[in-house]
């Protein structure tokens, strides 16, 4: 079995992401601020309000990286050690699901060799299409 627990920084280098996923919503954000701006000819308090709350997010707010979909692998980096990813091959999945909560969202992965790999995550629609791609007809439909 090639999927396995590593150290983010022995990732391969030349491997092309196709979707990179962090808990900081930068194209969110960046249209939040020029709404912001935008709102200076209409309300120049509420204008200040809402870009300073976006430049205290883009600044001060920690981001983390969750996913990375590769054309081989995913990569989840949801670790207790931020230097720790796990190294998933679409070829070693047996099933996956989305699981949509109230509280967070998880990707639930579980191997051919029995074990299961858990990332809190966003963006249904992103992940299932991404997924439904690379590991065709292993989705598990939860049950509402």
């Amino acid at each position: 079995m090639n999927s396995k627990e590593i150290k983010a920084y022995n990732l391969p280098k030349d491997q092309r992401i196709i979707y990179h996923m962090e808990t900081k919503p930068y194209i969110l954000l960046g249209i939040f601020l020029t709404v912001g701006f935008l709102m200076f000819m209409v309300n120049g308090m509420l204008a200040i309000v809402i870009c300073s709350v976006v430049i205290y997010a883009i600044i001060l707010l920690p981001s983390k990286v969750l996913l990375d979909f590769t054309d081989d692998y995913l990569i989840m980096y949801n670790r207790s050690s931020k230097n720790d990813c796990v190294m998933i091959y679409y070829n070693e999945i047996v099933s996956w699901t989305y699981r949509k909560d109230i509280r967070e969202d998880e990707l639930i992965v579980e191997l051919v060799d029995g074990s299961t790999e858990k990332v809190e995550c966003y963006s249904r629609t992103k992940v299932r299409r991404i997924m439904s791609t690379f590991a065709r007809d292993k989705e598990i439909k939860v049950k509402k």
